[in-house]
């Protein structure tokens, strides 16, 4: 639930901005290719200077602070890109041409960082933070994938997902209550399975089935059924 809650408090806060601010009125001007590439320089260098006081294996409450500058900027982005309609206007060709570049050069850096940043020797040390190029390098390829992939989904299910039938409208009235509610269910699961004798993957796909259906279940067939949670879920 942490990432639900930091959620909140980053619409808490952008709420109150809006609130005392001054109106501001954007233009729908598309995103340009040099944005984007200064937008992932930018996070990578923020989230690299915060990690060299702050790894990013350290945690409060289960929050990585190491992880902020990430998740300010693309909180951040998905406004800006709101308030200049880039989710409806912005071209699917533009967008998956970037997104594809971005994903194969992270894919190379990846492989870099996994040589030469000491992985394949069993040395991880350099890869939470730090001041050292191992860590830059890989502040800088979070960026990359978190845009990448998110221009490539965004786009794509825009494009491509844009109806709802009855059942998919199903999964989507309930996908928060399973958010909120599988880990009981999972646990328990899991705890059933324990003992069945098959292999370690057949196991987890069965698990995964199992909870995911009884969660659904569970939201559909009673949970979102009680008048104060179905005003909340």
């Amino acid at each position: 639930m942490w990432f639900a809650a930091v959620l909140l408090v980053f619409c808490l806060l952008y709420g109150c901005i809006r609130a005392v601010a001054m109106p501001v009125h954007y233009a729908d001007t598309p995103p340009t290719g040099r944005g984007v590439a200064g937008f992932i320089l930018l996070m990578g260098l923020v989230t690299f200077a915060v990690r060299v006081f702050i790894p990013e294996n350290v945690a409060v409450l289960n929050v990585h602070p190491g992880d902020f500058p990430q998740y300010i900027l693309m909180f951040s982005a998905g406004v800006l890109a709101y308030r200049r309609r880039w989710l409806e206007t912005v071209s699917a060709r533009w967008a998956l041409r970037w997104a594809a570049g971005l994903l194969v050069a992270s894919a190379a850096l990846f492989a870099a960082l996994m040589i030469y940043g000491g992985a394949i020797h069993g040395d991880t040390s350099r890869y939470s933070g730090g001041y050292n190029i191992v860590s830059f390098g890989k502040s800088v390829w979070e960026s990359a994938v978190c845009v990448g992939a998110s221009l490539a989904i965004l786009v794509g299910y825009r494009e491509l997902f844009d109806r709802q039938g009855a059942f998919a409208k199903l999964l989507s009235d309930n996908a928060f209550a399973v958010y909120l509610f599988h880990p009981p269910v999972l646990i328990t699961a899991a705890i059933l399975l324990h003992s069945v004798d098959a292999a370690p993957l057949l196991k987890a796909v069965l698990l995964t089935l199992t909870a995911a259906v009884l969660t659904f279940c569970l939201s559909a067939l009673a949970l979102r059924r009680i008048p104060v949670l179905q005003r909340i879920l």
